[in-house]
């Protein structure tokens, strides 16, 4: 098992338990619904105000996606792009 691929398989169960949990604190708080935990939340508003300065409307749709995007998605698809480049350079 190569390093990428290991990093691949931690990222994944990374996403499976930060899915869990927020499932798990769903269930604990009966007053709010589902809330997903992305990457403005994690860093702050103020860490992501260079996203409104980029003058590309592609390169600032693409940001404002990964920004946007639930954490746990993020780690799944970095998870699952490292697993095939795993496979791709395993000896």
């Amino acid at each position: 098992m190569s390093k990428i691929t290991l990093l691949g398989l931690l990222s994944i169960v990374g996403a499976g338990l930060l899915f869990g949990f927020q499932g798990i604190a769903m269930l604990m708080d009966t007053k709010t619904a589902w809330k997903n935990l992305r990457l403005v939340d994690v860093l702050g508003p103020d860490a992501i105000d260079w996203v409104d300065n980029l003058s590309s409307h592609l390169v600032y749709s693409t940001a404002d996606f990964l920004i946007t995007a639930p954490v746990y998605i993020m780690l799944f698809c970095i998870g699952v792009v490292l697993l095939v480049l795993g496979s791709f350079f395993w000896k």
